[in-house]
């Protein structure tokens, strides 16, 4: 059967004859057209980079076309290490052992943990929706935002999200995400973005003690700080967790199934059955 024996219409679309790309220049080379020659990345060329520049440099080089200065790389290398082991109870690295236990194969480990790494809440959709908050918001008074979000009614669960990258974890302020909030402001000669979420988790912990900084909020704003689109977001804090995902999954892959621990049967309840009372 032809499309002229269908009621499918060609939609006329014009394709490109190459690809085109901003990040990217090569120089093919002289013998074969389909090898490489040289390669530059915004402008740098890749021999120079790979002894000039850390990993660090080239991810944000690559992000926002630029190499950074001292003060931005202090930050981003900071930022980086913080987040690059968020701990065995974290999602993506538990959705790494989980898999590496039953003996999924290697090249599935990173997959699955930044598919789960991506989540939008606890994972980097988070990061890029906390980005979009702050950016949104940032010329208002944060205590009188920080009122106005806690004045919404809702369920109380145990994390408690009053705004994406703020809120509670576990029904509680992370303390740690406290510390790396100071921590890392500390570590910009300015830190607008830092001082006003700063105000703003003041303003929350005066409406209610258990809330305050997540971690993907001082995430978010230390990429703020950086000048990264909100966009991006999502994709750093994938790129940063990666590793320890991939850490603990490879120190599960030699280990049995049976060393995960295994939810009792008397804590699943099944659809339509109640719980009876103990």
């Amino acid at each position: 059967m032809s499309i002229k024996d269908t009621n499918v219409t060609p939609r006329g679309d014009v394709f490109a004859e190459r690809l085109k790309t901003r990040i990217t220049a090569e120089s093919p080379s002289d013998t074969n057209p389909y090898l490489t020659a040289r390669r530059y990345t915004h402008g740098y060329e890749l021999e120079e980079l790979s002894t000039a520049v850390a990993f660090d440099q080239m991810i944000f080089l690559l992000l926002r076309g630029d190499l950074p200065n001292a003060a931005e790389r202090r930050l981003f290398n900071a930022l980086l290490v913080s987040f690059a082991n968020p701990g065995i109870r974290d999602p993506a690295v538990r959705a790494a052992v989980t898999a590496a236990a039953s003996k999924t194969e290697i090249s599935s480990l990173l997959p699955i943990s930044a598919t789960i790494a991506g989540g939008s809440v606890g994972g980097g959709a988070e990061v890029s929706n906390a980005m979009r908050f702050i950016r949104r918001h940032r010329r208002r008074d944060p205590l009188h935002l920080a009122a106005e979000v806690c004045s919404v009614d809702f369920e109380q669960v145990a994390d408690r999200l009053v705004a994406p990258g703020f809120g509670s974890t576990f029904g509680a302020i992370d303390p740690m995400a406290k510390r790396m909030a100071v921590s890392l402001a500390n570590r910009c000669d300015e830190h607008p973005v830092f001082t006003w979420c700063e105000r703003f988790v003041e303003g929350l912990t005066e409406q209610d003690a258990s809330l305050g900084w997540r971690w993907w909020g001082v995430c978010a704003a230390a990429l703020l700080e950086l000048g990264f689109h909100p966009r991006t977001g999502v994709g750093i804090y994938q790129v940063a967790v990666s590793a320890g995902a991939l850490a603990h999954g490879l120190e599960w892959r030699v280990r049995a199934y049976t060393d995960l621990p295994f939810v009792p049967e008397d804590d699943y309840i099944l659809e339509g059955e109640e719980r009876e009372p103990r």
